[in-house]
């Protein structure tokens, strides 16, 4: 099912030109002209993203973000005409996650709207990889998700909570190539601009732990240019040349 937005802003055309650059590329939208219309779509919507105006008639929008927050960790964007520096700071503080200047460049707005919304894929995917308890074996290499467990050949590898969480990842697409950003959203299930290249870290950790030569690994690769997969060579459907 496509992800749903929920725009709210009193002014029609807006809403109309949101709406239909939306559509255009698949994404289901719901509109609202005021904070109260919107609230009771909170209430009876699965909302993947909302979009409303900083200013409304009704409610505040502050206040409709802060409800919002009390329900779910979808990406919030504001929009406003001449936002000040207090107005960033302001919806920045109450969990919104962008603010757009109206008028606005369309293929910007909807290049910002496409990148939250994949965050946002990311972090459920691993909220529901993180109720999961799964035994996972992948060539020498066994998990125990359940139990916070790695065993390699038999025998217990000690591992930090993040490198388990990265491992698991990986594990439960094996051969599949995940980028550092994906990959390091999918294992915090948080928000991680800026801190991708954090996971070469964790992985050098890992080779060490892991692999017989880790300068020449064999079960944690790297893609050139695309990220990183685990046991690819146990994969019956490996996706990339190697780096």
């Amino acid at each position: 099912m496509s992800p749903v937005t929920l725009v709210v802003d009193e002014d029609a055309a807006v809403r109309s030109h949101i709406r239909d650059t939306l559509m255009k590329v698949g994404l289901g939208v719901l509109s609202a002209a005021s904070g109260k219309e919107a609230v009771t779509m909170l209430e009876t919507a699965e909302i993947d993203l909302l979009v409303v105006n900083r200013t409304l008639p009704d409610i505040h929008s502050f206040e409709l973000c802060r409800r919002f927050r009390e329900r779910s960790r979808a990406p919030v964007m504001f929009l406003a005409g001449r936002p000040s520096d207090m107005d960033w700071v302001r919806a920045l503080s109450i969990g919104a996650d962008d603010l757009v200047t109206k008028p606005f460049n369309t293929a910007e707005f909807l290049a910002r709207v496409q990148v939250h919304l994949r965050r946002w894929s990311w972090l459920k995917e691993a909220q529901a990889q993180l109720q999961e308890g799964d035994l996972l074996t992948i060539g020498p290499l066994q998990l125990d998700t359940g139990g916070h467990r790695a065993l390699l050949r038999g025998c217990d590898v000690h591992l930090t909570p993040m490198e388990f969480n990265l491992l698991r990842v990986l594990a439960k697409a094996p051969g599949r190539v995940l980028p550092r950003e994906q990959l390091l959203a999918l294992a915090t299930g948080q928000e991680v601009a800026g801190r991708a290249r954090t996971v070469d870290v964790h992985v050098r950790s890992l080779r060490l732990k892991l692999e017989d030569d880790p300068a020449s690994p064999q079960l944690l690769e790297s893609i050139r240019g695309a990220g990183y997969c685990l046991g690819r060579r146990f994969s019956e459907h490996p996706e990339e040349e190697l780096a």
